[in-house]
């Protein structure tokens, strides 16, 4: 009884999703039932596109990023997961740089199969891009995503192209990249766990979008000078973490907005 209304749910969603996005939908529904050696992409016994990648088989889970004071969703955040919705990780230390590459870009093309051709709400969809794919792709980043976005009927601005900055790559190549990425109309974020990367990363990398950790110790004085310098530069800056109330409502005087990551149903 519970997988029947499961599968009635979700294909509820499916259809008011059809409507939307004909084109993602009409693809999906094209994809074969079973795995297979001709498709790299197929459909389980609940829809929901799956592909197999390191001996797993990985479909999508999308956490919706929720403003806590409005309720507003910026977007959803797309993770693989198992096909029961259970997060999975990939060992990209293992992949040479083609495969690499290869592995990336089909997790990308998994997810948007999943969000725009299945999911009930979709907003923006935010990709990681694993910080050594920018070394590992010369350039023009975001040329082949593209080309996949655009034969699906969508549009680059649908997408948020997130990278967690690493202290192993330098600010240049995320410059390059981003720059890259905007050329092919995608909007970038950055996830930054050192507060002192901040002032750096907005000047030189200007994205359009940057996270940070609340819990980094810093003063509200230093918040409000963040947010000027991110003003300037037409970068919105996203609190996320944990905080008491009143400090909460020192940062959002300041010009903070604050956003949950929360589960929620995979795809």
């Amino acid at each position: 009884m519970t997988e029947t209304l499961y599968k009635s749910a979700q294909g509820e969603a499916s259809l008011k999703t059809a409507i939307r996005y004909p084109t993602v939908a009409a693809a999906v529904s094209r994809l074969p039932s079973h795995p297979s050696d001709e498709r790299a992409f197929w459909k389980n016994a609940f829809g929901a596109v799956c592909v197999k990648l390191q001996e797993k088989t990985l479909s999508s889970h999308f956490l919706p990023i929720t403003e806590r004071q409005s309720g507003d969703v910026l977007g959803h955040f797309a993770i693989a997961s198992g096909e029961l919705g259970q997060s999975e990780s990939l060992d990209f230390n293992q992949l040479d740089d083609v495969p690499f590459v290869a592995t990336d870009r089909l997790l990308r093309a998994l997810h948007t199969l999943n969000y725009f051709g299945r999911f009930d709400a979709p907003v923006r969809l935010f990709l990681d891009v694993n910080h050594r794919f920018l070394s590992s792709v010369a350039e023009n980043h975001g040329a082949a995503f593209r080309g996949l976005v655009e034969s699906l009927g969508l549009a680059a601005h649908h997408f948020v192209i997130q990278v967690v900055v690493s202290n192993q790559a330098e600010f240049n190549t995320y410059a390059f990249a981003a720059d890259n990425y905007r050329r092919n109309g995608f909007s970038t974020s950055l996830y930054c766990r050192h507060i002192e990367q901040i002032h750096g990363l907005i000047g030189q990398i200007r994205p359009d979008f940057l996270t940070f950790d609340l819990d980094n110790d810093c003063s509200v004085d230093q918040i409000r000078n963040m947010v000027l310098h991110a003003r300037d530069f037409h970068v919105q800056l996203i609190g996320k973490g944990s905080i008491d109330h009143a400090r909460m409502h020192e940062l959002q005087l300041a010009g903070i907005r604050f956003f949950n990551f929360e589960k929620s149903g995979s795809s």
